[in-house]
């Protein structure tokens, strides 16, 4: 019997998969992006942009143990247990910090910003394994668009809540509400999965508890072309976003402190420079008073104190608020990307063409990088570079996956969006390290750095085409 069409979709079955999916990404991206701004805007508030390499060393290595201990679970327990199990964890972390970083500790900090860059690649790639175990391949090509927005509309809701709450009396609560969002997102793509999910092969996990290796399972996502080309997609994308945020926290951080500094000591001695005023974050309170009083004397150390803590706290508003209004413009046009682009895309120049569109942008992207552009230039290229991934991108590698198993979804997945992602992170971070320790010019650091991304970005291209072509040819085998 044929079903009438309901709306724009085949089937109400259609209608209602899209609609869980779409609310569960929708309620996990608000989460997140009350915690995204948050995390930079700490960070920014106690060290300098100059630890980020480390920073993101410290996170790849994070999320190489995070990832060992889920492939220990995969296999021993039923994939709906462990993601449960997974995002309840999350959430209880979430609760753990609000109350830990009240404490003002750069260690506390230092432990947030890594967990806020951890949690999010397993949550967001459990969800869409179980979103890819709902739709068939032709139904995420009609769909995805759809429920990719999901995404889309929670990253412009998180930013303007984050916004709001930075300048509100309840600027220390984002967590709370993040915590309650994640578990709800968790409801929801349950229910789905519940409702319409592949069945678990029985026996499967019994062979595959003994596999449970990341070394294992690095061989044999390698020893998959499809699989391995994503893979190195998704290097590829951190690897060039890693050093745009190098050069991106430097400049916001630089330009938002100099406009606040102007505002905050205006009037003070000309020796209460903007370099020292910077240094002083990186001070204990106590060695920070101490050298408040070596620089001016026990006279006016009160007023300059009271003229700092106004300025730090100003200036942790700000970037926050920067980064939310970034994160909400970055929503704003996904929208009208997945709305008006993505469904034709797809059909009429077919997965492989769509797939370089990203790449291709952050090419453009990085020769404006190199030339050292303002604030104001920035602010759009992260808009423009961020809305393509999280909307076309996003929807174009999940769409990949529709026509993978379930130990592709499940097991190597995680993989791809944790360590191989991370491994990106590092491969610039070392790079920059590495290259600063060469040369002596910070501009021929960045030069070859810029050079390497352009490298990259094009390695990038061919797998994108490579992938696109061969899902178009799979997905005739797995309609």
């Amino acid at each position: 019997m044929r079903h009438k069409p309901y709306l724009i979709f085949s089937t109400r079955q259609e209608l209602s998969k899209t609609l869980l999916s779409c609310l569960a990404l929708f309620f996990l991206l608000v989460s997140y992006y009350l915690v995204k701004p948050l995390r930079n805007s700490l960070y920014l508030a106690a060290f300098t942009p100059e630890y980020l390499p480390y920073a993101f060393l410290f996170t790849a290595a994070a999320s190489f143990v995070v990832t060992r201990l889920y492939t220990q679970f995969y296999g021993r327990l039923p994939k709906r247990t462990l993601i449960m199990a997974t995002y309840s964890l999350t959430a209880a972390l979430m609760l753990f910090f609000h109350f830990a970083l009240q404490k003002g500790s750069h260690a506390i900090t230092a432990g947030f910003y890594i967990f806020a860059s951890v949690y999010f690649l397993l949550a967001i790639a459990l969800i869409w394994g179980l979103i890819n175990d709902v739709f068939t391949s032709r139904e995420g090509e009609r769909c995805y668009g759809y429920v990719a927005m999901g995404s889309t509309i929670g990253g412009i809701m998180g930013s303007v809540i984050s916004d709001h709450l930075a300048s509100s009396e309840f600027s220390d609560y984002p967590l709370l509400v993040a915590a309650v969002l994640t578990l709800l997102a968790l409801g929801l793509v349950m229910s789905a999965h519940s409702s319409y999910g592949r069945v678990e092969e029985v026996g499967l996990q019994v062979k595959k508890a003994s596999s449970a290796d990341i070394l294992a399972d690095l061989r044999l996502l390698f020893q998959k072309p499809y699989i391995r080309a994503i893979g190195l997609m998704v290097f590829a994308l951190a690897f060039f976003n890693t050093n745009m945020e190098f050069r991106i926290q430097a400049t916001v951080d630089e330009s938002l402190a100099k406009s606040r500094y102007e505002v905050a000591f205006d009037g003070v001695h000309e020796s209460v420079d903007m370099a020292w005023v910077r240094g002083l974050r990186a001070l204990k309170p106590d060695l920070r008073e101490k050298s408040i009083q070596e620089k001016i004397g026990k006279t006016g150390i009160e007023d300059l104190k009271e003229r700092y803590e106004t300025y730090h706290m100003e200036k942790e508003k700000e970037t926050r608020s920067f980064f939310s209004e970034v994160f909400k413009w970055q929503g704003v046009l996904s929208i009208f990307v997945l709305s008006i682009l993505i469904r034709p895309l797809f059909k009429k120049v077919g997965v492989a063409m769509a797939v370089l569109i990203l790449p291709s942008i952050c090419l453009v992207a990085t020769g404006m990088m190199a030339t050292g552009p303002e604030l104001g230039v920035i602010w759009g290229l992260m808009v423009v570079v961020g809305s393509l991934n999280y909307s076309l991108n996003n929807a174009s590698k999940e769409l990949l996956f529709t026509a993978t198993d379930d130990e592709d979804r499940f097991r190597l997945k995680p993989l791809i969006e944790g360590p191989i992602m991370r491994f990106g992170d590092v491969s610039a971070s070392v790079s920059k390290l590495s290259l600063a320790q060469v040369f002596a010019s910070a501009a021929l650091v960045q030069g070859v750095l810029f050079s390497a991304v352009v490298a990259v970005i094009f390695c990038w291209m061919v797998l994108a085409w490579q992938a696109g072509k061969r899902y178009e040819s799979m997905r005739v085998v797995h309609p």
